[in-house]
């Protein structure tokens, strides 16, 4: 890959302020070289401040001699004079209205006449359910919803009605992108290219009407949200790349995080969360980083995340240089539902930071012999089956196992997950005390209550029980392997539907076993010495690179395993050193199969072994 461009974006408000102070100007500029920025956006609009021609022009012209420039927009925002919104906190226009469409229109001419490149904010969806917006709804589909009957089926996830809206906002968003965004900028300026910024939050991208095949027919190209703030799982920053790449393909140009806190936007970030976010966006591999927003960048509440970013920056760089090969992982399908999976809402990210390396793929993609992690909305919108029938190996979560077991897929479902067809549930969650595996009982208790629960507890007639669990009367199978007729094989994983635990609480074999079953398809894994192992990211690719993330405020010892007959990495020699010697490697052992190398990583470190 090439090196990694840095960009910071400037907000309207300030873009207008830098038009008149040349003391601000300077602060920036000293702040842009420390932190190796190259790309500047220039802002247009934002929530009712709209700049004139002659503002963005004389502000291009500050940066044009030592930045590549472009043009920016926070179309979706509400600003005084404009028409109807939602309130979220934050205001957002109603797309229906025609006079949020008239200026939509303005603010995107008068943008496209200064720049060759505009990239729009992400607050551009569908928030709206405003008394117009649902009145056009109930008309296309033959509803009569009320706004209150519509936000009650939307928090129940009625299938038929979050559907319907899914459609609906696919359908609305797509109309006024295309005729009040896109259409207005190229009447004005024929080589402009139109980028869109979609947000972190990919479960809701359907929702409000960001279904990317149709999108990706409307813009030029994709900028995506990498903001895993406090509160989320920081491999979602990775995760969401993988996944706008298999949606997308190359329209995918860039990453963007912030230093806003998940508890508390008025708060900065963690430090060391935010400079994961950086990491994590270059591990996913794009050609562009964007340091949201300049304002923040100068701001002295920030300025040891600063100081921490500048001496990252460097690094990101040069590993982004190094890596030439693919995302290695377990597969993940790359499809957008329009109903909530409840628990299995984000569980790529909870996988991620146990170290199961995860990377997306479309349906039609898988082939016989992989493996293929299938969730709850897997189940609904992809023929699993099929999938099954093609020979694919199958990592299933529990909430997808407990659908099956309902009888989503039929008495063929049940066969697949190797359940009782008289009673393939016996519960659907149960509090248990231990694990068990190979007759010993394990427990993770140290200063933390030892009850845990665990569901679905499944009425297996087949399969061979890897873990169980049990309440001190009985046990129960926890993760068990089916074989299938084709040859491949099923793994139900009934540990991963209370996220938490599997991440934290539950006892280290259980993590363990989940990275083992990932190791069959990729040829490596991580594998705890002496306690618990999570909040470590493995990142290996093609090339025979292998970067590992240590998100812990504590140095982590693990040991890395490769099986150098399944490995899909490229293996040529074993590295004495890592990238950045923040890996020590204290021990290496090696066999005809496999090498062990025995790490300590320092904490909140990133660092690379290569090994070809």
């Amino acid at each position: 890959m090439k090196e990694v461009k840095v960009a910071t974006f400037i907000t309207a408000p300030m873009v207008r302020e830098l038009a008149k102070n040349d003391k601000l100007l300077k602060k920036l500029k000293e702040r842009f070289r420390e932190l190796n920025i190259s790309k500047v956006y220039i802002e247009n609009y934002r929530s009712g401040v709209l700049l004139t021609h002659d503002i963005l022009e004389k502000v291009r012209k500050m940066f044009d001699e030592e930045y590549e420039v472009a043009g920016g927009s926070c179309i979706g925002t509400w600003g005084a004079n404009w028409g109807r919104y939602a309130d979220y906190g934050f205001r957002v226009i109603c797309l229906n209205d025609e006079r949020n469409r008239e200026l939509l229109t303005r603010a995107m001419k008068e943008l496209a006449y200064t720049f060759d490149e505009i990239l729009i904010d992400d607050f551009w969806a569908n928030w709206c359910y405003c008394d117009t917006c649902i009145r056009r709804f109930n008309e296309i589909y033959g509803f009569n919803l009320t706004e209150r009957a519509l936000r009650e089926s939307i928090l129940r996830n009625d299938p038929e009605i979050m559907s319907c809206w899914a459609e609906y906002s696919a359908q609305l968003l797509a109309e006024v992108s295309k005729k009040y965004v896109v259409k207005p900028a190229k009447e004005v300026n024929k080589n402009v290219e139109v980028v869109l910024k979609v947000a972190e939050w990919r479960e809701l991208f359907r929702h409000r009407g960001l279904f990317l095949p149709k999108m990706k027919e409307i813009f030029d190209g994709f900028y995506v949200g990498t903001e895993s703030r406090e509160g989320t799982q920081r491999y979602g920053s990775f995760y969401i790349i993988r996944l706008m790449k298999a949606l997308v393909g190359d329209k995918l140009r860039g990453a963007w995080f912030d230093t806003y806190n998940g508890f508390d936007l008025r708060v900065p970030i963690g430090v060391e969360a935010y400079v994961e976010q950086g990491w994590l966006s270059v591990l996913g591999l794009v050609n562009e980083i964007t340091l949201f927003h300049a304002g923040s960048l100068i701001d002295e509440e920030r300025e040891e995340h600063m100081e921490k970013i500048s001496k990252e920056i460097p690094l990101m760089k040069r590993l982004s240089k190094v890596i030439e090969g693919n995302v290695i992982g377990v597969l993940s399908l790359s499809i957008q539902s329009s109903v909530q999976a409840p628990f299995d809402n984000y569980i790529q990210d909870w996988f991620g930071m146990i170290g199961v390396p995860l990377e997306a793929v479309k349906p039609q993609a898988i082939k016989k012999g992989d493996y293929v992690l299938i969730t709850e909305n897997d189940v609904k919108y992809v023929d699993v089956l099929g999938l099954a029938r093609r020979g694919a190996n199958l990592i299933v979560t529990a909430s997808a196992a407990e659908l099956i077991a309902k009888g989503r897929l039929g008495e063929e479902g049940l066969d697949l997950i190797g359940v009782s067809h008289e009673r393939p549930i016996i519960a659907l969650v149960k509090d248990i005390m231990a694990f068990v595996y190979n007759g010993n009982t394990i427990v993770s208790w140290h200063r933390r209550p030892y009850g845990m629960p665990f569901g679905p507890i499944l009425n297996i007639e087949r399969g061979e029980i890897l873990l169980h669990a049990t309440d001190g009367i009985r046990t129960y199978p926890a993760i068990y392997r089916v074989d299938l007729e084709e040859g491949s094989k099923v793994y139900v994983l009934c540990v991963t539907k209370y996220a938490v635990y599997m991440k934290e609480y539950y006892p280290e074999i259980v993590r363990q076993i989940i990275r083992d079953i990932s190791m069959e398809y990729i040829g490596v894994k991580l594998r705890n010495v002496g306690g618990a192992l999570f909040n470590v990211g493995l990142f290996p690719y093609s090339d025979g690179t292998i970067v590992l993330a240590n998100m812990n405020n504590h140095a982590v010892r693990l040991d890395l395993v490769i099986d150098k007959e399944r490995t899909r990495i490229k293996i040529s020699k074993i590295p004495s050193n890592s990238t950045f010697s923040r890996i020590k490697i204290d021990d290496v052992k090696e066999t005809e199969k496999v090498i062990k190398m025995r790490l300590k990583i320092d904490k909140n470190a990133v660092d690379a072994l290569r090994f070809t």
